[in-house]
């Protein structure tokens, strides 16, 4: 596993908001993979109880909430994107998927 790293810089501001790890062509291809294999039957997601991946989604629903703000903001540093923008219409979108 070669592991590259990038520091990633607002575009309005040119200041470093993050630092980021990226893998190489095998990580990829292990992760698509992965995550083919969730969706496949008998997969222990397919395999789980609707009550119980519903929690997870519900989960992962309120920490998006729970943090909003600062997801948000981590938006429009790296792309740019209004604040507004960012957190009335995209984290609430992602919550209601």
């Amino acid at each position: 596993m070669k592991i590259a790293q990038e520091e990633i810089f607002g575009p309005s501001t040119k200041t470093r908001i993050a630092e980021v790890l990226y893998g190489d062509k095998t990580d990829f291809v292990a992760d698509v993979k992965a995550a083919s294999d969730a969706f496949k039957l008998g997969s222990e997601w397919r395999r789980m109880d609707a009550s119980a991946s519903g929690l997870l989604l519900n989960k992962l629903a309120s920490l998006i909430e729970r943090d909003a703000v600062e997801l948000a903001s981590l938006e429009t540093l790296d792309n740019g994107k209004p604040y507004k923008d960012a957190y009335l219409a995209d984290l609430p979108l992602s919550i209601a998927v």
